[in-house]
């Protein structure tokens, strides 16, 4: 019986140190990640991705002048 004891609690030890180092895996990928759309979108505002205030959100609201010329469709 007292064989048996150590060999258990080896083999908790041993499935929790696996499992850590998965999550410890896991953690590490999942910040590398969210550390790589963070400097994508750094990136973006740096190069002036959203400076366009009035874009097409506020272009819709207004009616365009209408031409004379037929459309070439008609």
């Amino acid at each position: 019986m007292v064989s048996v004891c150590p060999l258990f609690i080896e083999t908790i030890f041993g499935a929790l140190s696996s499992l850590m180092s998965v999550i410890i895996l896991l953690t590490l990928v999942s910040l590398s990640i969210a550390l790589f759309f963070l400097g994508a979108f750094i990136w973006n505002i740096r190069k002036g991705q959203y400076d366009d205030e009035e874009g097409d959100s506020i272009r819709i609201l207004f009616d365009q002048p209408k031409d004379d010329t037929p459309s070439p469709h008609s």
